[in-house]
Order: structure tokens, then C-alpha cells, then sequence
């Protein structure tokens, strides 16, 4: 009888097409590249299907099923996790860091942290946050994030707006910033509303300079500015914890305070400076690339290939992988 391959199940609450979800997504995808390991993705709650996974996720790896896993990866699904029964299981967690709460005392995340796991933080910023926890438990590593692009590039000089805001997580500074921009003789595009991934990435592609804006309460991972970099657009952003791996202020975008004034005159400021917007995006667009989900997936085959040899011996993972 041949040994079963070693598995690895997912749990992930899906009410829609998020940046959280879409990193659960590539690491999936990560994991099912692993020659000799099963990958199997429990969507939560179980039975349900959201039409927007159907560009990234093929139903068939879809399990409603808990088996046996070797290894269980998850988010802040701790309390499915539990009811599921996996916490009687003798298998390795994997933590995703994805949410700013888990840096807030008191909040189930940040109590979460208490839990025997492998913490992945995808920037260094929270990393070193994170070590300063008392109660933190096992090995933590930092996996810079990396984007999954579809779209080309679109060329510089075929471009159809100077700015395009990128406002749904603040609309109301987005419309003030586009409002002030719209008053110079630069074109604007604001975006307010959510929309297709693929429409998304299309807008910001038309864009010589990307406002990126995020929630106004703060993100652990906000990729807008790097998917920006990524498509060759300038970006002008607030200055937002988590980000200093790529957003480098004056080098590969301009960092403002979070105020419609400070992100305006960043855009037309760079719109009279073509010779500065040149060298920014392009070295934006350096950086970006070199965070690249081929070298995240290799950092995830180590973590994985490490857990699968020492499963609950956290300690040991440590060393191997920290």
C-alpha cells in the first residue's frame, strides 16, 4: 500500500473578491505546486460558492471535506477551526497574518496569537510588531506580498487619464482630490465604486499617476500602490504601516498626509515634473517587480517542506524557517 501524500487544507471565510482572499488564493495556488502534496480549500461558510472565485479557483479543489490533514492553513478562521474539530488533530497551523487587528490588544485576532502556529507576516513593519507580543507563539516569518497581474502594461505614451483615483475604500477623499485635479487642465478618472478585478487592473494600466488610497482606519497589507508600480503608473499615496518593503517616499512613489490638498498637489506636482514621474514610475516599477509571486511561492515551498518534516515541532520549525 502505497504511503497517502501529505495534505494541506485551507480555511477561508469568503463573502467576496478581497485582497485577503485573493492572498489566500495565490498561496492555494502555491501550495497545489508542490510536487507530492495534496492542497484541498474548505470555503467557509461550508457550501457556499461566491461567482467572482471563478477566474481564480477551479471548483474541483473546493472540499467540504475535514479529513486528516497534515497541515491546516487559515486566516482568522480560528473559531471554524475549532468547530470543525481540527483542534484535537495532530497537524501543523499555518497563520496567514492578513488584518491589522491582530496588532490591537484585546481583539480575538490579537488573543488568537497565543495559539500554538507558523506565523506568515507579509510585511516586516508588522513583523517586528508582532515579536513584541509576550504571549506570541511559535516560529514567525515575513513572506513580502507579491500581486497576481493579468492585464499588459499598457504603453506610457497611450495612457487615457494623467490620475486615476483609486477611492472605494475612501470615496469621499477620492472625489475631493479628483475635484481639485479636475480644476487644472490634467485629466482625472475617479474610481469610487468596486468592480471586476480585470476592469480594475484595466483603469489603473490608463493611469500615468495611480492615487492609491486605503482604509482610512489602516491595512496590514495594501497592495493598490504596488499593483500600481506593477503597471508602470506613478503612485501618490498616504503614508500607510506595512508598506516601506516598496513604497520608498521621492523614489518609487510620493507619500502625503491623508488629506484631499496634500494628495492633489502631490499629482499636479508630478504632472509639471515629467522628467521626475518618469524616473519614480520606473522605479516603482523595478521594485515592484522584484517582489514577484514566483519568489513568494519559493519562500512558501521552504515553510511548507519544513512543516511536513516536523508537524507539531514548532520549535523546530523555528530554526529551519525563521
Amino acid at each position: 500500500m502505497k504511503p497517502r501524500k501529505p495534505d494541506i487544507l485551507f480555511l477561508r471565510r469568503v463573502r467576496g473578491l478581497n485582497g485577503g482572499v485573493l492572498k489566500t488564493l495565490d498561496y492555494f495556488n502555491h501550495a497545489k505546486s508542490v510536487p507530492g502534496l495534496s492542497a484541498r480549500l474548505m470555503i467557509l461558510p461550508l457550501g457556499t460558492w461566491n461567482a467572482a472565485l471563478d477566474d481564480y479557483l477551479d471548483s474541483r479543489d473546493v472540499s467540504n471535506d475535514v479529513g486528516d490533514p497534515d497541515i491546516v492553513l487559515l486566516s482568522r478562521e480560528w473559531d471554524e477551526f475549532d468547530a470543525l474539530g481540527l483542534c484535537r488533530q495532530d497537524c501543523c497551523v499555518i497563520n496567514l497574518i492578513q488584518h491589522t487587528n491582530y496588532g490591537i490588544p484585546g481583539s480575538p485576532e490579537y488573543e488568537s496569537l497565543a495559539r500554538p502556529a507558523l506565523r506568515i507576516s507579509l510585511s516586516s513593519e508588522f513583523t517586528q510588531l508582532l515579536k513584541t507580543f509576550p504571549h506570541l507563539s511559535g516560529p514567525l516569518v515575513t513572506s513580502p506580498a507579491a500581486v497576481d497581474i493579468r492585464v499588459p502594461e499598457r504603453p506610457y505614451q497611450d495612457r487615457n487619464w494623467d490620475v486615476v483615483v483609486a477611492g472605494a475604500k475612501n470615496p469621499d477623499v477620492a472625489r475631493s482630490v479628483a475635484d481639485r485635479i479636475s480644476k487644472t487642465v490634467a485629466s482625472v478618472k475617479c474610481l469610487t465604486e468596486r468592480m471586476p478585478r480585470s476592469d480594475y487592473l484595466s483603469q489603473v494600466s490608463s493611469a500615468k499617476v495611480l492615487v492609491a488610497l486605503p482604509y482610512p482606519s489602516g491595512e496590514f497589507a495594501f497592495l493598490t500602490a504596488l499593483e500600481g508600480m506593477h503597471l508602470g503608473a506613478a503612485v501618490v499615496m498616504p503614508r500607510t504601516f506595512g508598506t516601506s518593503g516598496y513604497c520608498i517616499d521621492q523614489t518609487s512613489c510620493v507619500l502625503t498626509s491623508y488629506d484631499p490638498t496634500s494628495l492633489s498637489d502631490a499629482c499636479i506636482d508630478l504632472l509639471a515634473r515629467p522628467q521626475y514621474l518618469d524616473q519614480l514610475r520606473l522605479e516603482g516599477r523595478r521594485i515592484a517587480r522584484l517582489l514577484s509571486l514566483q519568489a513568494e511561492r519559493h519562500r512558501f515551498h521552504d515553510i511548507i517542506a519544513h512543516a511536513i518534516k516536523t508537524r507539531l515541532d514548532l520549535n523546530e520549525m523555528a530554526n529551519g524557517v525563521g
